[in-house]
């Protein structure tokens, strides 16, 4: 989404949703208000002010529950799971989007506008349940929606799916298979002019080359997809910024990195983006690491907020990458049975997702701290 609605620029935008909510208001037109509020709550979201953002969702979900409008309800849980999500409370958030996603069947036909609404149910749903731990589910969801675009073949709504997929095999450490959607959707957004979501598009491609080894190329990417989005005054979100610092990382730039993630931390104190805040964390403590081997204090403070900011969020996909960082830093500091408990511990929290790249590395990084000295 790029902040020009019905041709207003955001302020403009702005200042004409400020006068239908007050006119909403003043003739008691609960519906009208609604709407207005919705707007309200996606202008509130591209400028990242999260606070006020969940305020209008929990009135949303309060005007939309007196109506009793399934509709009006989709669009309630929708925005304010959205926001839950960007600021980390992936279980708050995921609460939403059940509710959302059970409004309708999968086969009723929705609107245009309706439909983007419940795929966006359909996606945090995904990323929720990736991040909570669960990235085998989290994959057969993401195919599931996916399929489920294809048949329906609406543009957008494939245009979603996508995404979501090429996310979701990124998190799981899939280069190649997130790199192919990331391709899909690309071409999708080009053929429709879809200038936001082919934005999104490079910046997954640009997570993807990273993984295969393209490191170089992978900064180009994501730096001129970060450059577009702040050009549309959007504000860019922590996973942006994570996606960049991990390319500076794997391409051995640690100053710069550590520039771009120390700035997305900031950002998120003011702004109450957390959704990627333990990865920022992590890639800290590693940028600091490569930038200096001997500062394994300060190293180890940034790992174990990234690992503690995790377990607050119930997060534990980070918080298995955060522990795994920090059990190297104690493994290589004379402290392998405090490494050795604690990633036993966050390992064998898992069920499913032995196949990806984070659990494998977390079984051989166990497997040598188990073998006696």
């Amino acid at each position: 989404m790029t902040l020009v609605t019905h041709g207003y620029a955001a302020a403009e935008y702005e200042s004409h949703l400020t006068h239908r909510q007050a006119l909403a208001e003043r003739l008691g037109d609960k519906t009208q208000l609604f709407y207005s509020l919705v707007g309200m709550s996606i202008l509130s979201a591209f400028r990242h002010e999260l606070g006020r953002a969940r305020e209008i969702g929990e009135n949303l979900i309060k005007l939309s529950d007196q109506a009793d409008d399934p509709r009006m309800q989709l669009q309630a849980h929708a925005s304010l799971a959205n926001i839950l999500y960007q600021m980390g409370d992936f279980i708050g958030s995921r609460v939403h989007l059940e509710k959302g996603i059970a409004l309708f069947e999968r086969g009723d036909i929705l609107a245009p506008g309706e439909e983007h609404w419940r795929a966006a149910c359909l996606l945090y749903s995904c990323l929720c349940t990736v991040a909570l731990g669960f990235p085998d589910d989290a994959l057969r969801q993401a195919l599931e929606f996916l399929n489920f675009a294809r048949r329906r073949a609406e543009p957008l709504l494939l245009a979603v799916a996508l995404n979501c997929a090429s996310s979701v095999y990124l998190w799981r450490g899939e280069g190649a298979e997130g790199l192919k959607h990331a391709e899909a959707l690309e071409a999708l957004t080009v053929e429709h002019g879809f200038t936001y979501w082919r934005l999104l598009a490079h910046l997954v491609r640009g997570q993807a080359l990273t993984i295969l080894g393209k490191y170089e190329e992978a900064i180009v990417e994501t730096n001129g997809a970060i450059g577009s989005l702040e050009a549309t005054g959007a504000a860019v979100s922590s996973w942006q910024y994570a996606d960049l610092g991990f390319a500076y990382l794997t391409a051995r730039h640690p100053s710069e990195g550590l520039s771009v993630v120390r700035h997305a931390l900031q950002a998120g104190d003011r702004t109450g983006d957390a959704q990627s805040k333990p990865e920022l964390h992590r890639l800290e403590g590693e940028l600091l690491l490569m930038l200096d081997p001997t500062a394994t204090g300060i190293v180890e403070v940034s790992f174990r907020a990234a690992v503690d900011t995790a377990r607050k969020q119930l997060a534990r996909f980070p918080e298995l990458r955060a522990t795994v960082s920090l059990a190297r830093l104690l493994r290589d500091t004379n402290r392998r049975d405090e490494a050795r408990a604690m990633l036993t511990e966050i390992y064998n929290w898992f069920t499913e997702g032995f196949d990806t790249a984070d659990l494998k590395d977390a079984k051989k990084l166990l497997e040598e701290l188990s073998e006696r000295s």
